[in-house]
């Protein structure tokens, strides 16, 4: 794949730097691969855009555009959620960007919801371990969202303020919702380091290198299945297009029993 980085200047004045991770052309240099979309995915608090890299390369190589973004707003900002948003909104159409998705990991799912409102070239968004911070859901109307929501939670624990962000997600009119529950909040990015290891807990039912490294690898899998599911317009088919590999064969996927579409639940 092509991996480029660049910056912007936002009608705030920040320099909004980002990665852009192109889908590899085909052996034949001369046909371009068939984009399937844009994702546009951020990175949670005290995080920056390399521990979503891994993520990123993922998708490009399925034909998914990813920019990845370093934000600049100070993330103690009880209005920081908002502010991303709107420097997100502004990437996209500087980057003439459509359809696109926003995605974002722990707090950087709530601007991911903000940024996929404002934006009407937005076909929805996904949210990765979502976590209620600094009060930004005071400006998001899940019950009027106009655009399907996806979820993946983890287990609930110190670094998701226990699980905080299902009720947001339990709110919204359009939503799927599953929960991994052997999955710790470090589990959502790849790479993850030893900062995010140090302070935020593991499940205690699941707290090993190598359960982590599982459930990291089912999210991966279900993060692809649900882009690919919003770029169709089909994210109610979202559960049903998850499929096992070599790398998640043995992994229970821990998903309830509800169907797609239903009043998500936290199990």
């Amino acid at each position: 794949m092509q991996i480029t980085d660049s910056f912007i200047i936002t009608s705030d004045h920040c320099h909004l730097f980002y990665r852009r991770y192109e889908p590899r052309p085909s052996a034949f240099h001369f046909i371009k691969p068939t984009v399937r979309g844009t994702v546009i995915l951020g990175h949670g608090f005290l995080r920056d855009q390399l521990n979503l890299s891994g993520l990123a390369n993922y998708l490009a190589r399925a034909n998914i555009r990813v920019i990845t973004v370093n934000d600049c707003i100070s993330l103690f900002d009880r209005n920081a959620a908002t502010k991303r948003a709107v420097q997100w909104q502004q990437l996209a159409t500087a980057l003439q960007l459509t359809p696109v998705i926003y995605m974002g990991f722990s707090s950087g799912g709530l601007t991911a919801l903000l940024a996929a409102q404002l934006d009407s070239n937005s076909i929805g968004a996904i949210t990765l371990d979502l976590v209620n911070k600094n009060s930004a859901s005071d400006y998001l109307n899940t019950t009027t969202f106009s655009k399907p929501i996806i979820g993946l939670q983890g287990a609930a624990t110190n670094c998701n303020a226990n699980g905080n962000g299902m009720a947001i997600l339990m709110n919204a009119s359009q939503a799927w919702v599953r929960t991994f529950a052997d999955a710790g909040h470090c589990a959502f990015e790849s790479p993850t380091d030893w900062l995010c290891e140090l302070i935020c807990q593991r499940p205690a039912n699941a707290s090993n290198d190598d359960q982590q490294d599982r459930a990291r690898a089912q999210i991966m899998v279900a993060t692809r299945s649900a882009v690919i599911a919003l770029l169709n317009r089909q994210p109610q088919h979202w559960i049903t297009s998850i499929k096992t590999n070599q790398s998640t064969a043995a992994i229970n996927l821990h998903l309830p029993a509800s169907p797609p579409g239903t009043t998500p639940t936290l199990q």
